[in-house]
């Protein structure tokens, strides 16, 4: 229930916003269904429900009872008196994933003071399962964000997580001083971790000793998981590893040492499976459950799929925790918490959870993962984590379906080994949480595995913002495994199928039924055991290269370019050009034909259908060798003024068609004049200087190219930050970008004509890294000026 009550009390308001004129006084308490005072959060939209953009920018008027940022309020207790504009308002009052909302609609004029009295109930029975946030940082001790210690503390009460691991970047952090100075010591359970960020990828450890040496996050991958788990904390226990955000962007760890994203499989040399759990969910926005590649989404900077990466580690028989996290920086940006994961211990006292049962409930696989519905699942008396025995490989599973009203529930499916075996769209069929599934009787024929997912289409807003792309509901349980044979053993299921191979006798025939009943992991891995067996290889790999499932293809193709002899490589390279073959696939099925036999038609072909950005998405997979070669030898003049990027549409001398009567004046107060610069054999024209006049600036750059003929040719350039190219005076490319210098970055055309041609560059730096790489992609055109030895 909720209350409107005007009043006029003594307490001073909390001043949030810097303007004096039109303000309210708003006062509020929220409570639990008990009436007692819980930490909650206020999101504050306009009067018709419409998302107001930042309305406070006062953030920190009670530093250690509120956290306030955008048009959110956070309180350590549920109450405040604060200021706010006057105008039409809905405020929403939350806890997390695991209570109703409870909304009020107010009109405030000048000088109105307002109380809004409300309770929030607890919708979701979570006995036995605690939900925690193993990946959160502050602005204070990983330097971005914009939460300060307080007001992380704050926000996890808020949200109602009980379990916080501390994971700051590459530094071991403490919150009890911080929990007690804001009274939320009573609500949550917090370890020390460790983000430890190296540059093949970021991982989370914990529990740690604060006082601990910090892990030495230069090392290889085999050392750093080693030295991690030789540290020493107050439990006695060896730290949990766990890989964050492992196909994102430059830190991904499964991009950078190879695992292959159709197989979960790497021959890197500094490769280690030396972990425990995959973050399979980031960010409020749940990174990593899409295919990046085929799912109509918005992914950022993911490529793949982390859910299938998962998906065949446990196939493989790897005991490794799908986790869902915030990786929270800030206070509203991204909040705490969403996603979570919830694990399979004792939830007696939020305030003194066992660490130890926290890390044995993630490595045994006790876990779920989610950004809001809670799934609990019992298959004949086991649960998430479980290895459960099957008399005659009979399965009950009886599944239970939670969420709090604000959270839509679509769908929910059973998968085993991965493939689809139950599906129930609950949106068609009219049913909604809180809600039971089963009994489902399976019959497992071997040893398998069975996890449960939920989803939505349906975003959570307004109670989490959408931002790159609707937030929407995604939940994954735990590995469920089935000892169907009742040996006290359990099979992984790639073993099965290597078992299943061996007994078919070198005649693929005999496997014809079961490739038709298997779905497409079971395929995939039917294929991954046969093209071990040179009497059954050449079968498998055409009826993977024949099947209608990308993932079934895309076995097919590695295991195609495993063979000595290739018979294979004309169907592999039609892949690359099939309208089916998603940017993925073609690209796996050129590389496969690269290392087969050299292929650069194929690769033209596949920028000309894709395009140079999804090669450059895929490199980590297999590098490109792109024809001709990146300008080397260049004249400099500057650093001029540029406060803005705005100063990159500003002319003057040496732009064309520009002529002063006295030429423009660098930073240091001299006139525009050239030097000679020659790149190193990488091809970055690098205009950091060591000094400030680098930042805020604009260099030009000029170099000549000759073409043995008039054409057009395609260039790459990659800029640090803005960028224009005039080629003969004519304004061939502007890119408005603050952004790092990488290779080949963007492409671009141009016309060349015979002979001689001027290249014309203007680079503009905000801070940080200043640069240059432009390369033509024809080996007959090259630079008319060389001053360099290769």
């Amino acid at each position: 229930m909720l209350s409107l009550i005007s009043l006029t009390l003594a307490t001073a308001p909390v001043p949030l916003v810097s303007q004096e004129e039109s303000l309210s006084t708003f006062v509020f308490e929220i409570r639990d269904g008990a009436g007692q005072p819980m930490p909650a959060r206020l999101t504050f939209l306009k009067g018709d429900g419409e998302d107001p953009g930042s309305i406070f920018d006062i953030v920190d008027g009670d530093p250690n009872h509120l956290a306030v940022r955008r048009n959110v309020v956070y309180s350590a207790d549920g109450s405040g008196t604060i200021q706010i504009p006057s105008g039409e308002w809905r405020i929403i009052a939350s806890r997390g994933l695991e209570y109703a909302v409870a909304q009020c609609n107010v009109s405030l004029s000048k000088g109105t003071r307002i109380k809004w009295t409300t309770s929030l109930q607890r919708i979701v029975d979570t006995t036995g399962w605690v939900g925690g946030d193993f990946h959160l940082h502050t602005l204070t001790h990983s330097g971005h964000g914009d939460s300060n210690m307080p007001e992380r503390m704050i926000s996890i009460a808020g949200e109602g997580v009980e379990f916080a691991v501390a994971t700051d970047h590459n530094v071991n952090i403490d919150y009890t001083e911080t929990m007690k100075a804001t009274n939320t010591d009573s609500w949550f359970t917090a370890v020390t971790g460790n983000e430890i960020s190296a540059n093949y990828g970021h991982f989370n450890a914990y529990p740690l000793d604060p006082d601990a040496k910090v892990i030495d996050w230069h090392a290889p991958a085999p050392a750093l998981f080693a030295e991690t788990r030789a540290n020493v904390n107050a439990w006695g226990i060896v730290p949990v590893m766990q890989v964050n955000h492992p196909r994102w962007g430059d830190i991904d760890y499964f991009g950078a040492l190879g695992l292959d994203p159709w197989i979960a499989e790497s021959t890197h040399p500094e490769w280690t499976w030396d972990f425990d759990a995959v973050e399979i969910m980031n960010e409020n926005a749940g990174w990593g459950w899409y295919d990046a590649e085929i799912d109509d989404e918005a992914v950022d900077s993911c490529s793949h799929s982390v859910m299938r990466d998962w998906i065949n580690m446990v196939n493989a028989g790897r005991q490794i925790a799908p986790m869902g996290n915030s990786d929270s920086h800030a206070v509203e940006t991204n909040f705490a918490g969403i996603p979570r994961t919830y694990v399979h211990v004792d939830d007696t006292d939020a305030a003194n959870i066992d660490p130890v049962e926290v890390a044995n409930a993630v490595r045994r696989g006790a876990v779920l993962a989610t950004t809001g519905p809670f799934i609990t699942v019992n298959a004949n008396g086991g649960g998430p984590g479980d290895r459960i025995d099957a008399e005659d490989g009979q399965l009950d599973i009886t599944i239970k379906v939670q969420a709090a009203p604000w959270v839509p529930v679509d769908r929910v499916k059973v998968l085993a080994n991965g493939d689809e075996v139950f599906s129930f769209n609950l949106l068609e069929d009219g049913y909604k949480p809180p809600m039971s599934i089963g009994p489902l009787s399976l019959v497992a024929a071997e040893d398998a595995w069975i996890t449960v997912i939920a989803e939505s289409d349906r975003s959570m807003a307004p109670v989490v913002r959408d931002r790159r792309r609707p937030i929407r509901p995604l939940a994954v349980t735990g590995p469920i495994r089935v000892d169907a044979d009742g040996d006290g053993h359990w099979t992984p299921p790639l073993a099965s199928a290597q078992m299943r191979v061996a007994d078919a006798d070198g005649q693929w025939d005999t496997l014809a039924d079961e490739w038709e009943r298997q779905g497409p992991f079971g395929r995939s891995m039917l294929v991954q055991a046969a093209a071990r067996n040179p009497e059954l290889a050449d079968d498998a790999i055409t009826a993977a290269l024949d099947d209608n499932d990308r993932l079934v293809v895309a076995t097919g193709i590695l295991a195609a370019e495993a063979q000595a002899v290739n018979q294979h490589a004309e169907s592999i390279r039609e892949i690359i050009v099939d309208p089916l073959a998603d940017q993925a696939l073609a690209y796996t099925a050129w590389a496969a034909g690269d290392r087969i036999a050299p292929d650069p038609e194929g690769f033209h072909t596949y920028v000309e259908r894709f395009g140079m950005e999804a090669a450059r998405r895929h490199r980590k997979e297999h590098p490109f060798r792109l024809p001709g070669s990146h300008l080397r030898d260049w004249e400099v003049s500057g650093f001029f003024d540029a406060p803005s990027m705005d100063a990159l549409d500003l002319r003057q001398s040496p732009e064309p068609g520009i002529v002063h009567i006295t030429p423009p004046l660098q930073k240091n107060g001299e006139p525009l004049s050239w030097r000679s610069v020659t790149t190193p054999t990488s091809g970055l024209l690098d205009l950091v200087d060591g000094s400030d006049e680098a930042n805020h600036a604009i260099v030009y750059a000029r170099t000549i190219v000759h073409s043995p003929k008039a054409q057009r040719v395609a260039f790459t350039v990659g800029s640090d930050d803005g960028c224009k190219i005039w080629i003969n005076d004519q304004l061939v490319w502007v890119d408005a970008a603050y952004q790092g210098a990488t290779p080949d970055a963007k492409t671009f055309e141009a016309n060349l004509q015979q002979g001689d041609n001027t290249v014309l560059v203007k680079l503009l730096n905000g801070t940080g890294g200043f640069g240059l790489y432009l390369r033509p992609l024809s080996d007959t055109v090259k630079s008319a000026v060389k001053s360099h030895t290769d």
